[in-house]
């Protein structure tokens, strides 16, 4: 059985490609061409699913084959999955990674902001996705708006400006 803890984010499946269940992936690590198997979470468990042959097409992008993923209606029950690496494949550069922080609970200035539910680097700005009682906001994710980590509990204590969050509920 695999833990939560033995793993790392490492992506999210976007889409299939073509007919016989390949996988389009956004990755965040290099750690992905050294893998044999990928995790998903199979509806609570964390399942490995083992690469039969992977591409690169970008930095950030990868067309994964799976085992026992022969074509598209299957690999379509996978599309939005987060993508799990086992610990061992993570690098120095990946414990940095702002995706480390999904799931966190924001807690600025001493207040519940809500959830990191996702972030976005398709910018150069990357953004905290946070998931609030008013709906989703952006805020940016910047080492000066962070006060202090809690990876026990998964709390991120932020200092961001009121206005920069009043002005993104409106967004």
């Amino acid at each position: 059985m695999i833990l939560e803890k033995e793993i790392f984010r490492a992506g999210k499946i976007n889409k299939t490609h073509g007919v016989n269940g390949e996988l389009n992936c956004t990755i965040n690590t290099d750690a992905i061409e050294d893998a044999e198997y990928i995790v998903l979470d199979m509806d609570g468990i964390y399942v490995p699913f083992f690469i039969s042959n992977l591409r690169v097409k970008s930095q950030n992008s990868v067309l994964i084959t799976l085992e026992d993923v022969e074509d598209e209606s299957e690999a379509r029950k996978l599309i939005g999955k987060d993508l799990f690496l086992p610990n061992e494949l993570k690098t120095d550069d990946d414990m940095v990674s702002y995706d480390y922080f999904v799931d966190f609970m924001v807690v600025n200035d001493g207040k519940e902001l809500g959830k990191i539910s996702y972030v976005d680097d398709q910018t150069v700005n990357i953004l905290f996705g946070i998931t609030t009682n008013e709906g989703d906001i952006l805020l940016p994710a910047v080492e000066d708006f962070i006060e202090e980590v809690d990876n026990e509990n998964k709390v991120l204590y932020t200092n961001f400006p009121e206005e920069l969050v009043d002005l993104n509920k409106n967004f």
